[in-house]
Parts: structure tokens; sequence; C-alpha cells
């Protein structure tokens, strides 16, 4: 199965979304494709934003979002050894 490395876009972590996941580093993930691989990556690191009345409810994650993050399948990720679990830099896994 492609393993799918997935980074922040440079200059793009001032963007509001960004408060809507917990995760704001590149990291890795198997899945069939880039759109299995955004929902994945979402679905796990996903938490509350504070709203304030009166205001738009207009942040969604950004790992969703082509204009905020790069995904890409990844031939060199050879560390990402377990399904469904995301993967940081230098092996280590996301929530240990």
């Amino acid at each position: 199965m492609p393993i799918y490395k997935l980074q922040p876009v440079k200059d793009s972590l001032n963007n509001d979304s960004w408060a809507a996941t917990s995760l704001k580093e590149e990291c890795w993930i198997d899945a069939e494709t880039e759109e299995l691989a955004r929902v994945l990556i979402e679905g796990d690191t996903k938490q509350m934003v504070d709203v304030k009345p009166g205001e738009p409810m207009n942040i969604y994650s950004p790992w969703r979002d082509p204009s905020l993050t790069n995904c890409a399948i990844d031939n060199d990720a050879t560390f990402v050894e377990e399904a469904r679990v995301i993967f940081l830099a230098g092996g280590k896994r996301y929530r240990d």
C-alpha cells in the first residue's frame, strides 16, 4: 500500500485553519489514495476550535486543504510499518 507524506505548505501555519488540528508538522500514513490519507490525518488530529458569537464558523482541518498542505507518495518512508498509524519524522509514532 502506498505511504503518503503530508506536510504544511511553507508559510501556511498562520492560517486560522491550523487551530483545528493538534498536528502541525510533516507526517506519514499508509492509504490507498491521497484523499484517504488526508481524511485519516484529519480524523486523528481534529481538535475543537473556539468560536465567538457572531463570527463565521469557517475553520476546517488544513490536512484536507491542498492549498495548506502538500500530500504525495513517499517511496523512501520505510519506517511506516503499521497500518493506519500516523508517523512523524524519525519514525516516531504520533501520540506515543
